[in-house]
């Protein structure tokens, strides 16, 4: 039993380092699409077009670009 228990312990390992791998793979690809969604709308591209390309809202891409933040809608 500890045999096959040090197998599966070696699985999971392996297997959270995959999710490691691949959380801070997708934290570089989210800076990337971000950091063109700004290139492409500071050279003059419109946002329905950059938003359509990264597959996001327009308001995501306002949020990206510093246009847009949450008001209190409480006030």
């Amino acid at each position: 039993m500890s045999a096959r228990r040090g197998r599966n312990e070696e699985a999971v390992r392996a297997a959270l380092d995959r999710c490691t791998a691949a959380a801070a793979a997708h934290a570089a690809v989210e800076r990337e699409r971000i950091a063109a969604a700004r290139a492409a709308i500071e050279a003059g591209a419109p946002k329905a077009r950059v938003a359509a390309i990264l597959g996001v809202t327009r308001q995501t891409l306002d949020r990206w670009i510093g246009a847009w933040e949450r008001t209190d809608s409480y006030k």
